[in-house]
């Protein structure tokens, strides 16, 4: 599943954390990863909230939320 993770975050991350332990036979690895941000020019944090209330339109409608 890792795999799959890494592939989510853009081509630029920093890794903040890294550790390595071996029990036994198999070992347990932990990686924390930060996508880098990037400047996105002519998007408004505005645009932005108006992108999200479309894309939630009738959720409140759903069982449960």
């Amino acid at each position: 599943m890792w795999l799959i993770k890494r592939g989510a975050p853009s081509a630029q991350v920093k890794c903040t954390h890294r550790s390595y332990y071996l029990p036994s036979m198999t070992g347990v690895g932990t990686a924390i990863c930060e996508t880098a941000r990037r400047h996105r020019p002519g998007r408004s944090s505005a645009a932005a909230a108006e992108k999200l209330s479309a894309q939630l339109v009738g959720t409140v409608r759903l069982q449960g939320s």
